[in-house]
């Protein structure tokens, strides 16, 4: 009977589509696309290793800025459709936040309309990020830049 039981045992689940440590993740979202930059920065310990198509990390702080910096140039920015969440507890208890999603954004300069799937995946502890790694295609938005800023230059010099 005893072995009837421990046959029966369910192993335990590490998919998960809802959890704190996705609301988590879709407030740290909001916050990025809302330009609210101080709840963005919270969501982070103070030593998050950030890789974004990257094998060298980044401070959090560096990582806002390079984002800002970047969202200058745009008139508006949004996630195209929907964001998908997933988390996933590994075997060893760490927590792993996955989404994809579709950056949408308009150049000010140009009007230029660029669209950039990514994905972003992030280690959470303790109700904060302590790793995070993202990749997505810089080109379309580095060329869309280019023009923006090219754009900007003809019309300072005019």
């Amino acid at each position: 009977m005893f072995v009837l039981l421990l046959a029966c045992e369910q192993e335990p689940k590490q998919y998960f589509s809802s959890a704190p440590e996705i609301d988590l993740a879709k407030s740290n979202t909001e916050s990025y696309y809302s330009g609210n930059w101080e709840a963005f920065r919270a969501n982070y310990v103070d030593t998050a290793k950030i890789y974004h198509n990257s094998t060298e990390a980044i401070t959090v702080d560096e990582m806002i800025m390079r984002f800002k910096d970047g969202l200058k140039d745009v008139s508006t920015y949004s996630s195209k459709d929907s964001i998908y969440y997933e988390m996933i507890v590994e075997d060893d208890g760490d927590h792993w936040i996955n989404m994809w999603a579709t950056w949408s954004a308009t150049f000010k300069n140009t009007g230029e309309k660029v669209e950039v799937p990514y994905h972003i995946t992030a280690m959470i502890k303790d109700g904060k990020i302590i790793k995070e790694f993202g990749y997505w295609n810089h080109l379309p938005i580095y060329q869309a830049l280019k023009k923006s800023r090219m754009q900007m230059d003809t019309t300072n010099t005019n």
